[in-house]
């Protein structure tokens, strides 16, 4: 309908991250050399570290029209219908030979007709009062009768 308004967007990235390492250094007593002199003597694992990291990412984003917004129900809306009835009627004539239509009425006596207006329904009329269905309906005007 109008999707040609969707040009405002509204994006929101959010990152972040975490670290946390852990060194294991192993000296006896503070000294070095002893441990550079003799390495089977010590025990264990030296010189090792682990590291751990956590990582969070969020994103949202949105588009939409800058003057409706976030009101969904004026998104396709085309405006206020008017509408306008009015009776229609159908002529009724019985040929020669033809049975007369007959009509009860309030006083409990019919009445046989031949030829008669009957009220076939209500034609109705809707009146759009918007500027976006009359340019719409300057684009597709053309177009039908180039079908036709």
């Amino acid at each position: 309908m109008n999707n040609a308004n969707n040009s405002m967007s509204r994006s929101n990235i959010f990152r972040t991250y975490l670290q946390f390492t852990q060194n294991f250094n192993v000296e006896k007593d503070g000294d070095k050399s002893k441990e550079k002199e003799d390495p089977s003597k010590v025990g264990g694992i030296s010189n090792a570290y682990y590291s751990v990291r956590l990582s969070y990412e969020r994103a949202q984003g949105e588009s939409m029209d800058p003057e409706f917004q976030k009101d969904y129900f004026s998104y396709g809306y085309l405006g206020k219908f008017t509408t306008y009835q009015a009776p229609t009627f159908s002529r009724v004539v019985k040929n020669f030979g033809q049975a007369p239509d007959s009509f009860l009425m309030d006083n409990g006596k019919y009445i046989y007709l031949t030829n008669y207006l009957r009220q076939a329904g209500i034609q109705i009329l809707l009146i759009l009062l918007s500027k976006q269905i009359l340019t719409l309906l300057e684009e597709i005007t053309p177009k039908l009768y180039m079908i036709i």
